[in-house]
């Protein structure tokens, strides 16, 4: 009978070790497969972390190449080493997501100019101009569109740089430099930059005859009006819809607009360009101010670029939505 309790008892403790040790084994099992699986996981996640890399990569030198056939004499600049010009430094972006967004708006925007306007606008010395003074300048020799991470004026006015264009005399090449790292619209930015390369061949073309005269500019100012120069503060500039009740007391579409007559041209350019064709443009254009210098902008260009007609991106958004 001893014997028999002995047994049991053995028993007993065999059959709890043996539940003890199943449960540990069950316990470890467990553990080994979260451990498999989290290792799997995480491999996955870094694996689609390069796809993604990748995909960026190649979407950029996508873009890129399809902008560079379609516009022959345009090279794109998100690379390399930065160059010093004068007034101002920037630096190269490499933020890949953010050049990938500004391609995008850059070529919305290209895609709405006419056909051959760049290359006309390289031919300063072309059309009107070279038919009567019988000018034998050739073209330049192309445009550059830099994508920066940063674009700094060595003489600061306190303004944020969101673009600039400059002529390299060396190369012969107009160079547009976009901020990409801009948390703003890129696509007006690139607009109003595309404005200081057009009026080049404008200005150049007005020596065979003006479409308008600076005291018809004048006429739609305020009276005895002086634009602010560097001293423009944004935050209290007059003027503007921010600061108007009544719309013909408006005479800009920015406040950036009052630094000088070229930046308010470029900036009521910029919106005809930019401005999709579902969208309104912006309230300023409801005064007859600025309805009337940007007929004067859009004359000009009617004028001295032959590849401009009524069917000009910036002609139908204006018929659409400026005029009463």
């Amino acid at each position: 009978m001893k014997n028999k309790d002995i047994i049991k008892k053995h028993a007993k403790e065999f059959i709890k070790n043996f539940i003890l040790f199943i449960i540990l084994m069950l316990v470890a099992l467990l553990s080994f497969s979260r451990l498999i699986h989290k290792d799997k996981s995480d491999s996955d996640q870094n694996d689609t972390t390069d796809e993604t890399e990748i995909s960026l990569f190649e979407q950029i030198e996508d873009k890129i190449k399809s902008i560079e056939e379609r516009y022959e004499c345009i090279n794109i600049i998100e690379s390399g080493e930065e160059k010093e010009y004068i007034g101002f430094e920037y630096k190269i972006s490499n933020d890949e997501r953010k050049k990938l967004s500004a391609l995008e708006g850059i070529d919305t925007i290209l895609g709405r100019l006419p056909d051959n306007i760049i290359e006309e606008g390289l031919d300063m010395h072309g059309g009107k101009l070279k038919e009567k003074y019988g000018y034998d300048v050739p073209p330049d020799n192309g445009l550059n569109i830099v994508l920066c991470s940063e674009i700094n004026n060595f003489k600061s006015d306190n303004m944020t740089v969101t673009g600039k264009t400059r002529f390299d005399p060396d190369d012969k090449i107009v160079n547009i430099f976009i901020n990409v790292n801009y948390s703003g619209d890129v696509a007006k930015t690139f607009s109003h930059e595309l404005y200081h390369f057009f009026k080049s061949r404008i200005g150049m073309q007005k020596l065979v005859g003006e479409v308008y005269t600076d005291e018809d500019w004048k006429n739609e100012l305020p009276k005895g009006y002086k634009y602010y120069g560097s001293k423009t503060n944004l935050d209290s500039m007059p003027y503007t819809v921010k600061t108007e009740q009544d719309i013909n007391n408006v005479y800009f579409v920015t406040e950036y607009s009052q630094k000088n007559i070229d930046e308010d041209k470029c900036e009521i350019f910029a919106y005809l360009l930019s401005t999709d064709e579902d969208e309104e443009l912006p309230k300023a254009y409801e005064s007859p101010h600025v309805r009337n210098r940007a007929l004067m902008i859009i004359r000009e260009f009617d004028e001295f670029y032959d590849t401009v007609d009524e069917n000009a991106y910036w002609n139908r958004i204006f018929e659409e939505n400026a005029t009463n």
